[in-house]
Protein backbone atom coordinates (compact mmCIF):
# COMPACT_ATOMS: atom_id res chain seq x y z
CA UNK A 1 0.00 0.00 0.00
CA UNK A 2 1.38 3.44 -0.83
CA UNK A 3 1.80 5.75 2.11
CA UNK A 4 -0.12 9.01 2.03
CA UNK A 5 0.98 12.08 3.99
CA UNK A 6 -1.16 12.66 7.01
CA UNK A 7 -3.62 15.52 6.46
CA UNK A 8 -4.40 17.10 9.81
CA UNK A 9 -6.60 19.91 8.58
CA UNK A 10 -7.38 22.04 5.55
CA UNK A 11 -4.68 24.58 6.35
CA UNK A 12 -2.00 21.85 6.21
CA UNK A 13 -3.46 20.69 2.92
CA UNK A 14 -3.27 24.21 1.54
CA UNK A 15 0.36 24.55 2.64
CA UNK A 16 1.23 21.28 0.88
CA UNK A 17 -0.78 22.33 -2.19
CA UNK A 18 -2.94 19.25 -1.72
CA UNK A 19 -6.73 19.51 -1.95
CA UNK A 20 -8.51 18.02 1.11
CA UNK A 21 -9.79 14.58 0.17
CA UNK A 22 -12.33 12.72 2.29
CA UNK A 23 -10.76 9.41 1.20
CA UNK A 24 -7.34 10.27 2.64
CA UNK A 25 -6.39 9.15 6.15
CA UNK A 26 -6.76 11.77 8.85
CA UNK A 27 -9.27 13.89 6.91
CA UNK A 28 -11.53 15.99 9.09
CA UNK A 29 -14.40 17.83 7.49
CA UNK A 30 -14.50 21.60 7.99
CA UNK A 31 -17.48 22.58 10.09
CA UNK A 32 -18.23 26.31 10.03
CA UNK A 33 -18.45 27.87 13.44
CA UNK A 34 -21.89 28.88 14.61
CA UNK A 35 -22.32 32.59 15.06
CA UNK A 36 -22.91 33.40 18.69
CA UNK A 37 -25.54 36.05 19.34
CA UNK A 38 -25.65 38.25 22.40
CA UNK A 39 -28.98 38.32 24.24
CA UNK A 40 -31.10 41.43 23.81
CA UNK A 41 -30.49 44.14 26.37
CA UNK A 42 -33.28 45.75 28.37
CA UNK A 43 -34.10 48.48 25.83
CA UNK A 44 -34.10 46.03 22.92
CA UNK A 45 -36.47 43.67 24.76
CA UNK A 46 -38.89 46.49 25.61
CA UNK A 47 -38.89 47.77 22.05
CA UNK A 48 -39.91 44.40 20.63
CA UNK A 49 -43.35 45.11 22.06
CA UNK A 50 -43.13 48.84 21.25
CA UNK A 51 -42.30 48.32 17.59
CA UNK A 52 -44.99 45.67 17.15
CA UNK A 53 -47.58 48.09 18.55
CA UNK A 54 -46.21 50.83 16.27
CA UNK A 55 -46.38 48.46 13.29
CA UNK A 56 -50.04 47.71 14.06
CA UNK A 57 -50.82 51.42 14.46
CA UNK A 58 -49.13 52.18 11.14
CA UNK A 59 -51.13 49.46 9.36
CA UNK A 60 -54.44 50.36 11.02
CA UNK A 61 -54.14 54.17 11.06
CA UNK A 62 -52.54 54.61 7.64
CA UNK A 63 -52.95 51.61 5.34
CA UNK A 64 -56.59 50.89 6.30
CA UNK A 65 -57.71 54.53 6.68
CA UNK A 66 -56.43 56.33 3.64
CA UNK A 67 -53.07 57.84 4.64
CA UNK A 68 -54.47 60.98 6.21
CA UNK A 69 -54.40 62.06 9.86
CA UNK A 70 -53.86 58.44 10.87
CA UNK A 71 -50.60 58.33 8.94
CA UNK A 72 -49.43 61.59 10.50
CA UNK A 73 -50.08 60.26 14.01
CA UNK A 74 -48.51 56.87 13.26
CA UNK A 75 -45.41 58.46 11.73
CA UNK A 76 -44.87 60.85 14.65
CA UNK A 77 -45.09 57.90 17.07
CA UNK A 78 -42.69 55.85 14.91
CA UNK A 79 -40.29 58.81 14.69
CA UNK A 80 -40.30 59.19 18.48
CA UNK A 81 -39.78 55.44 19.02
CA UNK A 82 -36.90 55.30 16.52
CA UNK A 83 -35.26 58.33 18.14
CA UNK A 84 -35.31 56.76 21.61
CA UNK A 85 -34.10 53.39 20.31
CA UNK A 86 -31.33 54.57 17.94
CA UNK A 87 -29.95 57.73 19.52
CA UNK A 88 -26.19 57.35 19.90
CA UNK A 89 -25.13 59.22 23.02
CA UNK A 90 -21.44 58.78 22.23
CA UNK A 91 -21.59 60.63 18.92
CA UNK A 92 -23.55 63.77 18.16
CA UNK A 93 -25.62 63.40 14.96
CA UNK A 94 -24.92 65.74 12.06
CA UNK A 95 -27.03 68.81 11.38
CA UNK A 96 -27.90 67.24 8.02
CA UNK A 97 -29.49 64.18 9.66
CA UNK A 98 -31.45 66.32 12.12
CA UNK A 99 -32.73 68.57 9.32
CA UNK A 100 -33.87 65.50 7.37
CA UNK A 101 -35.79 64.33 10.44
CA UNK A 102 -37.46 67.72 10.91
CA UNK A 103 -38.40 67.98 7.22
CA UNK A 104 -39.86 64.45 7.29
CA UNK A 105 -42.08 65.42 10.24
CA UNK A 106 -43.24 68.51 8.37
CA UNK A 107 -43.95 66.40 5.28
CA UNK A 108 -46.03 63.93 7.28
CA UNK A 109 -48.28 66.80 8.41
CA UNK A 110 -49.47 67.40 4.84
CA UNK A 111 -51.30 64.05 4.84
CA UNK A 112 -53.71 65.44 7.46
CA UNK A 113 -54.25 68.66 5.48
CA UNK A 114 -54.65 67.64 1.83
CA UNK A 115 -55.79 64.50 0.02
CA UNK A 116 -54.12 64.75 -3.38
CA UNK A 117 -53.24 61.11 -4.10
CA UNK A 118 -50.36 61.81 -6.51
CA UNK A 119 -48.71 64.39 -4.27
CA UNK A 120 -49.18 62.16 -1.23
CA UNK A 121 -47.55 59.25 -3.08
CA UNK A 122 -44.46 61.38 -3.82
CA UNK A 123 -44.53 62.67 -0.25
CA UNK A 124 -44.65 59.13 1.14
CA UNK A 125 -41.47 58.24 -0.78
CA UNK A 126 -39.82 61.47 0.37
CA UNK A 127 -40.76 60.95 4.03
CA UNK A 128 -39.49 57.34 3.91
CA UNK A 129 -36.17 58.46 2.42
CA UNK A 130 -35.69 61.31 4.89
CA UNK A 131 -36.62 59.02 7.79
CA UNK A 132 -33.97 56.51 6.65
CA UNK A 133 -31.35 59.26 6.49
CA UNK A 134 -32.38 60.43 9.96
CA UNK A 135 -32.10 56.90 11.41
CA UNK A 136 -28.70 56.37 9.80
CA UNK A 137 -27.52 59.74 11.09
CA UNK A 138 -28.54 59.37 14.73
CA UNK A 139 -27.17 55.80 14.92
CA UNK A 140 -23.87 56.62 13.17
CA UNK A 141 -24.89 54.18 10.46
CA UNK A 142 -23.49 55.96 7.40
CA UNK A 143 -20.62 54.25 5.61
CA UNK A 144 -20.06 57.37 3.50
CA UNK A 145 -20.23 60.75 5.17
CA UNK A 146 -18.40 62.81 2.56
CA UNK A 147 -21.63 64.24 1.15
CA UNK A 148 -21.32 62.57 -2.26
CA UNK A 149 -23.86 60.53 -4.19
CA UNK A 150 -22.66 57.38 -2.37
CA UNK A 151 -24.82 58.66 0.45
CA UNK A 152 -27.79 57.53 -1.65
CA UNK A 153 -26.26 54.06 -1.84
CA UNK A 154 -26.23 53.96 1.97
CA UNK A 155 -29.90 54.95 2.01
CA UNK A 156 -30.84 52.33 -0.60
CA UNK A 157 -28.92 49.54 1.13
CA UNK A 158 -30.17 50.64 4.54
CA UNK A 159 -33.86 50.47 3.68
CA UNK A 160 -34.03 47.83 0.91
CA UNK A 161 -31.21 45.29 1.34
CA UNK A 162 -29.72 45.31 4.84
CA UNK A 163 -32.92 44.78 6.91
CA UNK A 164 -33.43 41.37 5.29
CA UNK A 165 -29.85 40.39 6.13
CA UNK A 166 -30.32 41.51 9.74
CA UNK A 167 -33.39 39.34 10.37
CA UNK A 168 -31.25 36.31 11.28
CA UNK A 169 -29.17 38.41 13.71
CA UNK A 170 -32.26 39.81 15.44
CA UNK A 171 -33.84 36.34 15.62
CA UNK A 172 -30.62 34.85 16.99
CA UNK A 173 -30.44 37.52 19.68
CA UNK A 174 -34.07 36.85 20.63
CA UNK A 175 -33.39 33.09 20.81
CA UNK A 176 -30.36 33.68 23.03
CA UNK A 177 -32.50 35.88 25.28
CA UNK A 178 -35.18 33.20 25.69
CA UNK A 179 -32.53 30.66 26.64
CA UNK A 180 -31.15 32.86 29.40
CA UNK A 181 -34.53 33.96 30.77
CA UNK A 182 -36.62 30.98 31.81
CA UNK A 183 -39.06 33.27 33.60
CA UNK A 184 -40.28 34.91 30.40
CA UNK A 185 -40.68 31.49 28.77
CA UNK A 186 -42.82 30.38 31.71
CA UNK A 187 -44.97 33.49 31.39
CA UNK A 188 -45.54 32.74 27.70
CA UNK A 189 -46.51 29.16 28.53
CA UNK A 190 -48.99 30.41 31.14
CA UNK A 191 -50.63 32.73 28.61
CA UNK A 192 -50.99 29.92 26.09
CA UNK A 193 -52.51 27.60 28.72
CA UNK A 194 -55.08 30.27 29.65
CA UNK A 195 -56.49 30.47 26.11
CA UNK A 196 -58.48 27.17 26.20
CA UNK A 197 -59.98 28.19 29.56
CA UNK A 198 -61.09 31.55 28.11
CA UNK A 199 -62.92 29.73 25.32
CA UNK A 200 -65.19 28.26 28.01
CA UNK A 201 -65.43 31.30 30.30
CA UNK A 202 -66.16 34.06 27.75
CA UNK A 203 -69.42 32.53 26.37
CA UNK A 204 -70.69 32.14 29.95
CA UNK A 205 -69.93 35.81 30.72
CA UNK A 206 -71.68 36.88 27.50
CA UNK A 207 -74.85 35.01 28.37
CA UNK A 208 -74.80 36.37 31.94
CA UNK A 209 -74.34 40.13 31.26
CA UNK A 210 -75.80 42.45 28.58
CA UNK A 211 -73.03 45.09 28.76
CA UNK A 212 -70.29 42.52 28.29
CA UNK A 213 -72.32 40.96 25.46
CA UNK A 214 -72.51 44.35 23.71
CA UNK A 215 -68.76 44.88 24.08
CA UNK A 216 -67.88 41.47 22.65
CA UNK A 217 -70.42 41.90 19.82
CA UNK A 218 -68.89 45.21 18.75
CA UNK A 219 -65.44 43.62 18.77
CA UNK A 220 -66.74 40.59 16.89
CA UNK A 221 -68.11 42.71 14.05
CA UNK A 222 -64.60 43.91 13.19
CA UNK A 223 -62.64 40.86 14.31
CA UNK A 224 -61.90 39.85 10.71
CA UNK A 225 -60.42 43.26 9.91
CA UNK A 226 -58.34 43.26 13.10
CA UNK A 227 -56.99 39.78 12.36
CA UNK A 228 -56.05 40.90 8.85
CA UNK A 229 -54.32 44.00 10.23
CA UNK A 230 -52.39 41.87 12.74
CA UNK A 231 -51.35 39.50 9.95
CA UNK A 232 -50.03 42.42 7.87
CA UNK A 233 -48.37 43.96 10.94
CA UNK A 234 -46.20 40.86 11.49
CA UNK A 235 -44.01 41.24 8.34
CA UNK A 236 -43.98 45.04 8.82
CA UNK A 237 -42.71 44.51 12.39
CA UNK A 238 -40.08 41.94 11.35
CA UNK A 239 -38.73 44.24 8.64
CA UNK A 240 -38.84 47.34 10.86
CA UNK A 241 -37.30 45.75 13.95
CA UNK A 242 -34.47 44.12 11.96
CA UNK A 243 -33.74 47.53 10.42
CA UNK A 244 -33.69 49.22 13.83
CA UNK A 245 -31.74 46.39 15.51
CA UNK A 246 -29.09 46.42 12.77
CA UNK A 247 -28.59 50.18 13.00
CA UNK A 248 -28.51 50.18 16.82
CA UNK A 249 -25.82 47.48 16.89
CA UNK A 250 -23.84 48.71 13.89
CA UNK A 251 -24.27 45.42 12.02
CA UNK A 252 -23.90 47.07 8.61
CA UNK A 253 -21.20 49.54 9.49
CA UNK A 254 -18.12 49.01 7.30
CA UNK A 255 -14.81 50.77 6.99
CA UNK A 256 -14.13 53.09 4.08
CA UNK A 257 -11.58 50.58 2.68
CA UNK A 258 -14.40 48.11 2.03
CA UNK A 259 -15.77 50.48 -0.61
CA UNK A 260 -12.56 51.27 -2.42
CA UNK A 261 -12.59 50.54 -6.15
CA UNK A 262 -9.54 48.25 -5.86
CA UNK A 263 -8.23 49.31 -9.24
CA UNK A 264 -11.57 48.84 -11.03
CA UNK A 265 -11.47 52.00 -13.11
CA UNK A 266 -12.08 52.95 -16.74
CA UNK A 267 -9.27 54.39 -18.81
CA UNK A 268 -9.26 58.08 -19.59
CA UNK A 269 -9.37 57.42 -23.35
CA UNK A 270 -12.53 55.30 -23.00
CA UNK A 271 -14.27 57.95 -20.91
CA UNK A 272 -13.25 60.74 -23.28
CA UNK A 273 -14.43 58.74 -26.31
CA UNK A 274 -17.76 57.98 -24.65
CA UNK A 275 -18.38 61.59 -23.62
CA UNK A 276 -17.25 62.83 -27.06
CA UNK A 277 -19.88 60.73 -28.84
CA UNK A 278 -22.57 61.96 -26.45
CA UNK A 279 -21.41 65.57 -26.85
CA UNK A 280 -21.34 65.31 -30.66
CA UNK A 281 -24.94 64.09 -30.63
CA UNK A 282 -25.92 67.06 -28.49
CA UNK A 283 -24.16 69.45 -30.89
CA UNK A 284 -26.21 68.04 -33.78
CA UNK A 285 -29.35 68.60 -31.68
CA UNK A 286 -28.35 72.22 -31.06
CA UNK A 287 -27.80 72.71 -34.81
CA UNK A 288 -31.30 71.38 -35.51
CA UNK A 289 -32.82 74.04 -33.27
CA UNK A 290 -31.83 76.74 -35.76
CA UNK A 291 -34.85 75.67 -37.85
CA UNK A 292 -37.15 77.37 -35.35
CA UNK A 293 -35.43 80.74 -35.70
CA UNK A 294 -34.02 81.02 -39.25
CA UNK A 295 -35.91 80.32 -42.48
CA UNK A 296 -32.70 79.06 -44.14
CA UNK A 297 -32.96 75.93 -41.99
CA UNK A 298 -36.64 75.24 -42.77
CA UNK A 299 -35.82 71.96 -44.48
CA UNK A 300 -34.92 70.35 -41.18
CA UNK A 301 -38.51 70.45 -39.91
CA UNK A 302 -40.84 67.56 -40.86
CA UNK A 303 -43.13 68.07 -43.83
CA UNK A 304 -46.43 69.65 -42.79
CA UNK A 305 -45.06 70.98 -39.50
CA UNK A 306 -46.76 74.21 -38.46
CA UNK A 307 -45.00 76.88 -36.44
CA UNK A 308 -47.93 77.39 -34.12
CA UNK A 309 -47.38 78.01 -30.45
CA UNK A 310 -49.43 74.98 -29.48
CA UNK A 311 -47.27 72.59 -31.53
CA UNK A 312 -44.07 73.98 -30.03
CA UNK A 313 -45.51 74.07 -26.52
CA UNK A 314 -46.95 70.57 -26.40
CA UNK A 315 -43.93 68.64 -27.57
CA UNK A 316 -40.79 67.61 -25.78
CA UNK A 317 -40.53 68.82 -22.19
CA UNK A 318 -41.08 65.38 -20.62
CA UNK A 319 -38.45 63.87 -22.93
CA UNK A 320 -36.02 66.70 -22.20
CA UNK A 321 -36.47 66.17 -18.50
CA UNK A 322 -35.64 62.47 -18.96
CA UNK A 323 -32.49 63.31 -20.97
CA UNK A 324 -31.35 65.62 -18.15
CA UNK A 325 -31.74 62.83 -15.60
CA UNK A 326 -29.68 60.51 -17.85
CA UNK A 327 -26.99 63.19 -18.18
CA UNK A 328 -26.70 63.56 -14.41
CA UNK A 329 -26.25 59.79 -14.10
CA UNK A 330 -23.62 59.77 -16.87
CA UNK A 331 -21.56 62.54 -15.29
CA UNK A 332 -21.78 60.88 -11.87
CA UNK A 333 -20.69 57.43 -13.07
CA UNK A 334 -17.84 58.81 -15.20
CA UNK A 335 -16.59 60.90 -12.27
CA UNK A 336 -16.55 57.79 -10.07
CA UNK A 337 -14.99 55.28 -12.48
CA UNK A 338 -12.50 57.29 -14.54
CA UNK A 339 -8.84 56.65 -13.79
CA UNK A 340 -7.48 59.55 -11.75
CA UNK A 341 -4.31 61.48 -12.59
CA UNK A 342 -1.19 61.70 -10.45
CA UNK A 343 -2.87 64.16 -8.07
CA UNK A 344 -5.86 61.87 -7.58
CA UNK A 345 -8.19 64.11 -9.60
CA UNK A 346 -10.22 63.62 -12.76
CA UNK A 347 -8.31 64.42 -15.98
CA UNK A 348 -8.98 67.82 -17.54
CA UNK A 349 -10.53 66.44 -20.81
CA UNK A 350 -13.06 64.48 -18.73
CA UNK A 351 -13.89 67.60 -16.71
CA UNK A 352 -14.40 69.71 -19.85
CA UNK A 353 -16.65 67.16 -21.54
CA UNK A 354 -18.59 66.59 -18.31
CA UNK A 355 -19.06 70.35 -18.06
CA UNK A 356 -20.39 70.47 -21.64
CA UNK A 357 -22.89 67.67 -20.95
CA UNK A 358 -24.01 69.46 -17.77
CA UNK A 359 -24.40 72.82 -19.52
CA UNK A 360 -26.33 71.15 -22.32
CA UNK A 361 -28.66 69.76 -19.64
CA UNK A 362 -29.16 73.30 -18.33
CA UNK A 363 -30.03 74.44 -21.86
CA UNK A 364 -32.51 71.57 -22.25
CA UNK A 365 -34.23 72.49 -18.99
CA UNK A 366 -34.43 76.17 -19.98
CA UNK A 367 -36.01 75.19 -23.33
CA UNK A 368 -38.36 72.79 -21.56
CA UNK A 369 -39.38 75.54 -19.14
CA UNK A 370 -40.12 77.86 -22.06
CA UNK A 371 -42.26 75.12 -23.65
CA UNK A 372 -44.04 74.55 -20.34
CA UNK A 373 -44.68 78.29 -19.94
CA UNK A 374 -46.26 78.44 -23.40
CA UNK A 375 -48.26 75.30 -22.66
CA UNK A 376 -49.66 76.75 -19.43
CA UNK A 377 -50.43 80.11 -21.04
CA UNK A 378 -52.29 78.33 -23.85
CA UNK A 379 -54.06 75.49 -22.05
CA UNK A 380 -53.86 76.39 -18.35
CA UNK A 381 -52.43 74.67 -15.29
CA UNK A 382 -52.79 70.99 -14.49
CA UNK A 383 -51.43 69.08 -11.55
CA UNK A 384 -48.87 67.31 -13.75
CA UNK A 385 -47.67 70.53 -15.38
CA UNK A 386 -47.15 72.17 -12.02
CA UNK A 387 -45.25 69.16 -10.64
CA UNK A 388 -43.04 68.91 -13.74
CA UNK A 389 -42.28 72.65 -13.48
CA UNK A 390 -41.14 72.23 -9.89
CA UNK A 391 -39.10 69.12 -10.76
CA UNK A 392 -37.33 71.06 -13.53
CA UNK A 393 -36.31 73.76 -11.04
CA UNK A 394 -35.02 71.00 -8.75
CA UNK A 395 -33.04 69.56 -11.66
CA UNK A 396 -31.40 72.96 -12.27
CA UNK A 397 -30.34 73.01 -8.62
CA UNK A 398 -28.93 69.47 -8.88
CA UNK A 399 -26.96 70.27 -12.05
CA UNK A 400 -25.58 73.46 -10.49
CA UNK A 401 -24.13 71.47 -7.59
CA UNK A 402 -22.78 68.81 -9.97
CA UNK A 403 -20.99 71.47 -12.03
CA UNK A 404 -19.44 72.83 -8.83
CA UNK A 405 -18.41 69.28 -7.89
CA UNK A 406 -16.62 68.78 -11.25
CA UNK A 407 -14.10 71.49 -10.35
CA UNK A 408 -14.33 71.22 -6.55
CA UNK A 409 -14.47 67.46 -5.85
CA UNK A 410 -14.41 67.89 -2.08
CA UNK A 411 -17.64 69.90 -1.99
CA UNK A 412 -20.51 68.17 -0.11
CA UNK A 413 -23.04 68.49 -2.87
CA UNK A 414 -25.56 65.71 -2.09
CA UNK A 415 -26.55 67.00 1.34
CA UNK A 416 -27.64 70.50 0.21
CA UNK A 417 -29.38 68.96 -2.82
CA UNK A 418 -31.48 66.71 -0.58
CA UNK A 419 -32.31 69.51 1.88
CA UNK A 420 -33.19 72.15 -0.75
CA UNK A 421 -35.28 69.84 -2.96
CA UNK A 422 -37.08 68.32 0.05
CA UNK A 423 -37.96 71.76 1.43
CA UNK A 424 -39.25 72.81 -2.01
CA UNK A 425 -41.55 69.80 -2.34
CA UNK A 426 -42.86 70.05 1.23
CA UNK A 427 -43.54 73.77 0.68
CA UNK A 428 -45.41 72.94 -2.55
CA UNK A 429 -47.52 70.39 -0.67
CA UNK A 430 -48.42 72.93 2.02
CA UNK A 431 -49.41 75.41 -0.72
CA UNK A 432 -52.21 73.04 -1.86
CA UNK A 433 -51.48 72.16 -5.49
CA UNK A 434 -55.15 71.67 -6.44
CA UNK A 435 -56.13 75.12 -5.20
CA UNK A 436 -53.21 76.68 -7.10
CA UNK A 437 -54.23 75.07 -10.40
CA UNK A 438 -57.95 75.88 -10.00
CA UNK A 439 -57.37 79.51 -9.00
CA UNK A 440 -55.01 80.16 -11.93
CA UNK A 441 -57.27 78.49 -14.50
CA UNK A 442 -60.43 80.22 -13.25
CA UNK A 443 -58.83 83.69 -13.37
CA UNK A 444 -57.23 83.01 -16.75
CA UNK A 445 -60.58 81.86 -18.21
CA UNK A 446 -62.50 84.83 -16.82
CA UNK A 447 -60.01 87.37 -18.17
CA UNK A 448 -59.90 85.65 -21.58
CA UNK A 449 -56.37 84.23 -21.43
CA UNK A 450 -57.68 80.65 -21.68
CA UNK A 451 -60.56 80.09 -24.09
CA UNK A 452 -62.05 77.00 -22.45
CA UNK A 453 -62.13 75.88 -18.85
CA UNK A 454 -61.84 72.09 -19.03
CA UNK A 455 -64.44 70.66 -16.68
CA UNK A 456 -62.85 67.22 -16.79
CA UNK A 457 -59.60 68.52 -15.28
CA UNK A 458 -61.56 69.18 -12.09
CA UNK A 459 -62.06 65.44 -11.69
CA UNK A 460 -58.30 65.27 -11.05
CA UNK A 461 -58.70 67.59 -8.06
CA UNK A 462 -59.19 65.97 -4.67
CA UNK A 463 -61.88 66.42 -3.53
CA UNK A 464 -63.47 67.36 -6.86
CA UNK A 465 -66.89 68.30 -5.38
CA UNK A 466 -65.51 71.39 -3.65
CA UNK A 467 -64.02 72.77 -6.87
CA UNK A 468 -67.13 71.94 -8.91
CA UNK A 469 -69.19 74.05 -6.50
CA UNK A 470 -66.63 76.87 -6.69
CA UNK A 471 -66.61 76.67 -10.50
CA UNK A 472 -70.42 76.86 -10.61
CA UNK A 473 -70.44 79.88 -8.29
CA UNK A 474 -67.60 81.57 -10.20
CA UNK A 475 -69.41 81.01 -13.50
CA UNK A 476 -66.44 79.37 -15.25
CA UNK A 477 -68.13 76.10 -16.21
CA UNK A 478 -70.89 75.04 -18.53
CA UNK A 479 -74.16 73.49 -17.20
CA UNK A 480 -72.49 70.05 -17.48
CA UNK A 481 -70.65 70.85 -14.26
CA UNK A 482 -73.89 70.41 -12.28
CA UNK A 483 -74.34 66.99 -13.82
CA UNK A 484 -70.82 66.03 -12.73
CA UNK A 485 -71.42 67.45 -9.24
CA UNK A 486 -74.60 65.39 -8.81
CA UNK A 487 -72.85 62.20 -9.91
CA UNK A 488 -69.75 62.79 -7.75
CA UNK A 489 -71.78 63.59 -4.65
CA UNK A 490 -74.13 60.65 -5.10
CA UNK A 491 -71.36 58.09 -5.48
CA UNK A 492 -69.07 59.60 -2.85
CA UNK A 493 -68.74 57.83 0.50
CA UNK A 494 -68.53 61.26 2.16
CA UNK A 495 -72.21 62.18 1.62
CA UNK A 496 -75.70 60.80 2.07
CA UNK A 497 -78.21 61.91 -0.57
CA UNK A 498 -81.99 62.07 -0.17
CA UNK A 499 -82.98 62.05 -3.84
CA UNK A 500 -86.65 62.96 -3.33
CA UNK A 501 -85.85 66.04 -1.21
CA UNK A 502 -82.59 66.92 -2.97
CA UNK A 503 -80.92 66.97 0.45
CA UNK A 504 -77.21 66.26 0.92
CA UNK A 505 -75.70 65.58 4.35
CA UNK A 506 -72.07 64.90 5.20
CA UNK A 507 -71.00 61.55 6.63
CA UNK A 508 -68.96 61.84 9.80
CA UNK A 509 -65.39 60.64 9.19
CA UNK A 510 -63.34 58.35 11.37
CA UNK A 511 -60.71 60.46 13.12
CA UNK A 512 -57.99 58.33 11.52
CA UNK A 513 -59.34 59.25 8.06
CA UNK A 514 -59.60 62.96 8.88
CA UNK A 515 -58.36 65.29 6.14
CA UNK A 516 -58.86 69.03 6.53
CA UNK A 517 -59.44 69.57 2.81
CA UNK A 518 -62.18 66.90 2.79
CA UNK A 519 -63.91 68.48 5.78
CA UNK A 520 -63.84 71.89 4.07
CA UNK A 521 -65.28 70.29 0.93
CA UNK A 522 -68.12 68.69 2.90
CA UNK A 523 -69.04 72.02 4.42
CA UNK A 524 -68.99 73.83 1.05
CA UNK A 525 -71.04 71.12 -0.70
CA UNK A 526 -73.71 70.72 2.01
CA UNK A 527 -74.13 74.51 2.33
CA UNK A 528 -74.47 74.77 -1.45
CA UNK A 529 -77.28 72.19 -1.62
CA UNK A 530 -79.00 73.73 1.39
CA UNK A 531 -79.09 77.12 -0.39
CA UNK A 532 -80.46 75.91 -3.75
CA UNK A 533 -83.31 77.83 -5.34
CA UNK A 534 -86.50 75.90 -6.25
CA UNK A 535 -85.41 75.79 -9.88
CA UNK A 536 -81.99 74.40 -9.02
CA UNK A 537 -83.55 71.86 -6.67
CA UNK A 538 -85.76 70.59 -9.49
CA UNK A 539 -82.70 70.37 -11.74
CA UNK A 540 -80.72 68.32 -9.21
CA UNK A 541 -83.72 66.10 -8.43
CA UNK A 542 -83.74 65.09 -12.09
CA UNK A 543 -79.95 64.65 -12.13
CA UNK A 544 -80.01 62.47 -9.02
CA UNK A 545 -82.87 60.47 -10.54
CA UNK A 546 -80.75 59.83 -13.62
CA UNK A 547 -77.89 58.63 -11.41
CA UNK A 548 -80.26 56.29 -9.53
CA UNK A 549 -81.49 54.84 -12.80
CA UNK A 550 -77.86 54.02 -13.54
CA UNK A 551 -77.68 56.02 -16.73
CA UNK A 552 -80.93 54.75 -18.32
CA UNK A 553 -82.03 58.35 -18.92
CA UNK A 554 -78.72 59.86 -20.00
CA UNK A 555 -80.47 62.13 -22.55
CA UNK A 556 -81.73 64.50 -19.85
CA UNK A 557 -80.08 67.88 -20.39
CA UNK A 558 -82.01 70.27 -18.18
CA UNK A 559 -83.01 72.56 -21.04
CA UNK A 560 -86.55 72.96 -19.63
CA UNK A 561 -85.27 74.36 -16.35
CA UNK A 562 -83.80 77.72 -15.50
CA UNK A 563 -80.34 78.08 -13.99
Amino acid sequence: MPEYPEIKNEETAAEQSIQPNPFLPGYKPHIPEKKEHKPLNKIEKIFIAVFFVLSFILVDFALFHGFHLGFTVAYVLLFAGATVFLWNKEKRPSVFALLCGIISLAGSMTFALYCNTLVNAFMLILVAGLFTIYCLGISSGFNHENGGFRLLIDVFLGVVIEPFGNISDAAGALKATLKTERKNTSVLKGILLALPVLIIIIPLLISGDAAFEGLISSLGENIGIYLLEIAISVPVFIFGYSFMYGKRNGLNKKSAKAFEMNGKTISVSSCVSFLSVISATYLVYLFSQLAYFFSAFNGILPEGYTRGTSMFARRGFYEMFAVCVINVVIVSVISLLVKKNEKGKNPIPVKILSLFVSLFSVLLIVVAMVKMKLNIETYGFTRNRLLVSVFMIMMLIIIAFFIAHIFMPKIRYMQPIIIICSVMFVALSFANIDNITYTYNAKAHLNGTIEEFDVYNINDYEPAEKYLVKAIKDGVLAPASKNMLAEDVYYSDEYEVDVTKCMVTAVKSDIRSFCLEKEKSKKIVTEYFASLTPGDKLWFEQLFANVVYDGKDETFSGEDYDW
